[in-house]
């Protein structure tokens, strides 16, 4: 592109924000919450739920509307009023969620800028920020088990429908169809980020502060496995990151991959697989190795007594709730392990070089596992394949 066709192509740019940014303003003037909803209101009904002694909470809005940014924000509201504990708002600059007062809607640091989608009957939400977007993890642990804690409270019929993060991926329509969602009952986000349903009902966050709970471990061996029982576990697997496109791969796989193989292993790459057959590989695993990433989601689905190591850069270890926990350095999976009944065991390997304050970076940083470590995995396959544990 020439200097001149640069300079109209930015020129264009820039007339479209004037002309768009007023326009979104607009309506967001005409949609966007005023104030956060207190107090009793007849639209509004708000069940309290307590699963194996958590609380939360199913609300219930007559022709309630639902936002989503699809990124860090998914806002209820009855008129203009934001719903508290069933909306959310992330804050990026902490790894957490803000307080519902916070919520950038209230706060216009984001506008509503669409008109809503108008739906006849319920609509439940499913949603959850942006990570069951395309991440299995959280689809598995915080989009789905809204579900179950909705049908605590309400039954819900065969013309109910279901506002979904998105169906884009293979894992999100295989797991719909397992739980009995018709396709024709799936409203994705993609599509709709704005929608007023006669009956709008979301649930609060299933896991926001102790990391997965163990019902929800137990509804996803139930309604996606099974229950996973009656099942042989024999088999020793090694789980590969190296097709990952974002990063956090063991730059010296061949090696492990080698030693392991040695003993009986066999290399999975999870993007290869339907959902169905990671949850039958990991039910049947005697033994699993991997690095860390979603693919270790399946730990729910495994065999109690299994064996997991679970490789982490020195760089990036999330602890149960994403912050320093001293007291229970347990990560999301190795809670995980502890619900299922398996015996869990961490690597923490040295990172490449890069800039260490950047939290992105050193979430997708790739690394090398250690001599030491390598061989140590592999004594431990060995006294399970002889027999000697």
């Amino acid at each position: 592109m020439s200097t001149i066709e640069e300079k109209i192509a930015r020129l264009d740019r820039g007339l479209k924000k004037l002309v768009t940014y007023p326009i979104k303003r607009a309506i967001s003037a005409i949609y966007a919450p005023k104030n956060l909803l207190s107090g009793v209101h007849e639209d509004v009904k708000v069940h309290e739920v307590r699963i194996d002694d958590r609380p939360y909470q199913v609300v219930n809005v007559r022709n309630g509307r639902i936002f989503t940014d699809r990124s860090g924000n998914v806002s209820v509201m009855s008129r203009r009023s934001l719903v508290p504990a069933v909306s959310w708002q992330y804050n990026p600059d902490g790894a957490a969620a803000l307080p519902d007062i916070e919520n950038h809607l209230l706060t216009q640091k984001l506008l509503l800028d669409r008109f809503p989608w108008r739906i006849q009957g319920t609509v439940v939400s499913l949603l959850t920020g942006g990570g069951a977007n395309n991440n299995y993890f959280h689809w598995l642990y915080d989009a789905l088990p809204r579900l179950y804690i909705a049908k605590t409270i309400l039954n819900l019929d065969e013309n109910t429908q279901y506002l979904i993060p998105e169906e884009t991926y293979s894992f999100q329509k295989e797991t719909l169809d397992l739980l009995g969602i018709p396709v024709g009952a799936r409203i994705s986000s993609k599509e709709c980020q704005h929608l007023r349903a006669t009956n709008t009902i979301a649930t609060s966050h299933p896991n926001l502060d102790e990391g997965a709970p163990e019902w929800v471990v137990k509804f996803l061996r139930e309604s996606l496995g099974g229950g996973v029982a009656n099942t042989i576990a024999e088999r020793l697997i090694y789980i590969s990151r190296g097709d990952s496109k974002r990063g956090r791969r063991l730059l010296n796989e061949d090696y492990l991959r080698t030693l392991l193989e040695s003993v009986g292993f066999s290399t999975y790459r999870l993007s290869e697989l339907t959902v169905s057959q990671q949850i039958s590989l990991f039910s049947q695993a005697k033994m699993i190795v991997g690095t860390h990433g979603a693919g270790f989601s399946n730990l729910a689905f495994a065999s109690r007594g299994a064996i997991v190591y679970e490789l982490f850069s020195d760089r990036y270890q999330p602890d149960l709730d994403g912050k320093a926990n001293p007291k229970d350095k347990a990560d999301m999976y190795e809670r995980v392990s502890r619900i299922v009944g398996l015996e869990y065991h961490r690597i923490v390997c040295s990172a490449v070089r890069g800039d260490n304050s950047n939290w992105l970076e050193n979430n997708i940083a790739d690394f090398h596992i250690s001599e030491r470590d390598s061989i140590a995995i592999l004594k431990h396959a060995e006294r399970i394949t002889t027999g000697h544990t």
